[in-house]
């Protein structure tokens, strides 16, 4: 995989014209990449900067420009480091360091490189003292010492927020019951709390000017951050002089010390990343030439940056697989994103869109990997949940396009509340919201068959319906929560693309001493369900019978809920399921043995209801039933197609529903 992250960033880099640069262009281009990207809010959100002024020797809290991705290049701001790493970007994700120990540790820092030999050759060159001097005169000026560290000096704060600031402190003080001294640095963290409550980036600005406008300051910053997220790999002893690269092959200068944003690459990589001793040379140690780290780091940033969404409500990269480099391939990756996130459109809008572009392009299909992962914020941690490789762009758009068949054989995009089956639905059926301790398991079993999904594997009948019938009971026996009244209907649909996918396992034929039944359906919307269904239906006469058994319930059910909800609102027909007939259905699994009564059961409320009955659709239910007690099906089988009866009732309740509508609009025109 790193190689991917190689080309990415050759790709990226050379869409720059990164090698006709100066030395000094290329370094910055190469730190753009490695900054915060400023995405934009809404309501939008700004920048928090000090700015010292030097005239007055005081310094304000103030607004910046706002947070906006066209202001990255002004910002220039990089993500604070390791707890223990010296902080020393003037504009980073944190306030903190800013009013506390950034000119310190910046001082701290060039003093400890310029003592070492190596490292002070290099520094001397590329960082003028001139810059030192600006740290250490900040330090002094506007900076005290404490007990831990330094804090920004209160006493020369702009008058107005000094005098808030003070108040602060006095309310801290009267809270708590002691009359021990707050720390000032608690009082400062309270009054950027109230002040400035959302903080993305925040800045030093000297004169009300940024370190970059300063022409006698530019260059020494931007090599030192240069330096602390580059150059130092290749200082120290771990440098290798003539040795292979790992990547390239080429023999150069390597470093074996290597930093990567994201540490994964012992699990997803056969190379094992171990730091590269020139004494002991491991054999399970990597070298990495300087070209190489560089477009290795930026193709990491750039997916962190560009490429990472929440896909099924799971964090996730997407790496391109490029044979080699690229030009304009941003709109076609980030598409595949919106294409397995669409959730209105359908998924022939986004299909056109890259198509277009592949059009355009030499290549008439890509690949790609999905990296899931777990990453909580404020963490240095980073574990792969799930790594999809090498996925064909061509094979998803075929599979993508069933969906799209049965949503519009369904007509399912005319209905308002977004009843149409996606990826997403998937989820939504088929997986219960998990406590804590168990999100491992859930994620791991929704990735695990969603991976299956896009690679075309045979998904298991069996587990989709007992993970229905799961979600189903909870969600019905929970009060405070809708009950989809399609889901069932849902599902016959999701199980049909993946058959057509690749298909089923686990379909067990039914086995009859007599293979038909005497009587006929007369319903044509049944028998083109069946027929359109036909790897769950066809010539399978008990699921088709607990289906039209499904239909009678749900005419019981309106019945019912007709007469509760005649003063009520249109949410009670949701949540008030649990009173109808449905609270007679087990969804723990109904045996064999017990669909006779539960037939007699029906009958009985057919007819206290005097609900109206399709012609022939006992002598249908009786017919197909017969035998039903030595069949195969499970008890959760059982129930599932009692549901698919129900659901497919309701829909065909909102079609006619949509369809009267309609034609009350057009006879208003």
């Amino acid at each position: 995989m790193i190689r991917n992250f190689k080309i990415l960033g050759e790709s990226v880099l050379k869409n720059d014209a990164y090698n006709s640069m100066s030395e000094l262009e290329k370094i910055k281009s190469y730190l753009f990449y490695q900054s915060i990207v400023p995405n934009q809010k809404d309501p939008a959100e700004f920048a928090i900067a000090i700015n010292f002024d030097t005239k007055k020797k005081q310094f304000r809290f103030e607004l910046d420009k706002e947070i906006r991705r066209d202001n990255r290049l002004y910002f220039f701001a990089f993500s604070v480091g390791a707890p223990r790493d010296k902080k020393k970007f003037l504009a980073t994700n944190a306030m903190e360091p800013l009013y506390s120990i950034v000119f310190s540790d910046a001082i701290d820092y060039l003093k400890k490189i310029r003592s070492d030999k190596k490292s002070k050759k290099r520094i001397d060159k590329i960082i003028d003292p001139v810059y030192d001097a600006l740290l250490e005169t900040m330090q002094q000026t506007y900076y005290i010492e404490q007990e831990k560290g330094f804090i920004l000096n209160k006493e020369l704060m702009a008058p107005d927020q000094k005098e808030e600031f003070n108040q602060i402190e006095q309310e801290l003080l009267e809270k708590q019951k002691n009359s021990t001294p707050i720390p000032i640095i608690e009082v400062y963290k309270k009054f950027i709390e109230k002040k400035f409550p959302q903080i993305t980036i925040a800045m030093i600005k000297i004169d009300g000017k940024h370190i970059l406008d300063f022409d006698q300051y530019r260059d020494a910053y931007i090599q030192l951050v240069y330096y602390d997220l580059f150059e130092r790999f290749f200082i120290k002893d771990v440098i290798i002089k003539n040795h292979s690269c790992h990547l390239c092959n080429s023999k150069t200068e390597c470093t074996g010390k290597i930093s990567f944003p994201m540490n994964f690459f012992g699990t997803t990589n056969s190379l094992f990343f171990g730091d590269l001793d020139n004494k002991k040379k491991l054999l399970d140690s990597f070298s990495i030439c300087r070209d190489c780290l560089q477009e290795v780091k930026t193709g990491m940033k750039y997916i962190a940056n560009s490429l990472n969404e929440y896909l099924l409500g799971i964090p996730c990269y997407l790496i391109p697989e490029f044979d080699e480099a690229e030009s304009d391939f941003e709109k076609k990756y980030s598409l595949i994103f919106k294409l397995l996130k669409t959730d209105k459109k359908g998924y022939q809008h986004e299909i056109d869109e890259i198509n277009l572009l592949i059009k355009k392009s030499d290549k008439k299909s890509f690949a790609f990997c999905l990296l899931f992962y777990d990453s909580p914020p404020g963490k240095q941690d980073f574990t792969v949940l799930k790594l999809i490789s090498h996925l064909e762009y061509r094979q998803l758009k075929e599979s993508l396009k069933f969906f799209d068949h049965y949503n519009s054989l369904y007509s399912l995009y005319q209905f308002d509340n977004n009843i149409h089956v996606t990826i997403n639905t998937i989820r939504n059926l088929l997986f219960q919201s998990q406590k804590k301790s168990d999100a491992k398991t859930y994620r791991k079993d929704l990735l695990d068959l969603f991976s299956d999904f896009v690679y075309g594997k045979s998904i298991s009948y069996h587990m989709c319906i007992k993970r229905f019938i799961n979600k189903f009971k909870h969600t019905f026996l929970d009060s405070k929560r809708n009950v989809n009244k399609l889901s069932a209907f849902q599902l016959i649909i999701i199980l049909s693309v993946f058959n057509s996918i690749k298909p089923l396992t686990g379909v067990k034929k039914m086995s009859m001493t007599n293979g038909n039944v005497l009587t006929t359906v007369y319903d044509e919307r049944f028998i083109k369900f069946f027929e359109t269904h036909k790897e769950i239906y066809e010539n399978e006469f008990h699921r088709q019978g607990l289906f039209l058994l499904g239909t009678l319930i749900n005419t019981i059910i309106s019945e019912q809920l007709k007469k509760r909800i005649k003063n009520e609102d249109s949410n009670t027909s949701a949540k008030g399921l649990s009173s109808t007939f449905m609270k007679k259905l087990n969804f723990n699994g109904i045996s064999p043995r017990r669909v006779q009564r539960l037939v007699a059961e029906v009958k009985n409320y057919s007819q206290i209801y005097n609900i109206y009955e399709p012609k022939g659709i006992w002598g249908n239910i009786m017919d197909r039933l017969q035998g039903i007690e030595q069949s195969s099906l499970n008890g959760e089988e059982i129930v599932f197609y009692i549901l698919t009866g129900i659901s497919f009732s309701n829909y065909l309740a909102m079609t006619h529903a949509t369809k009267k509508q309609g034609e009350k609009i057009d006879g208003n025109n």
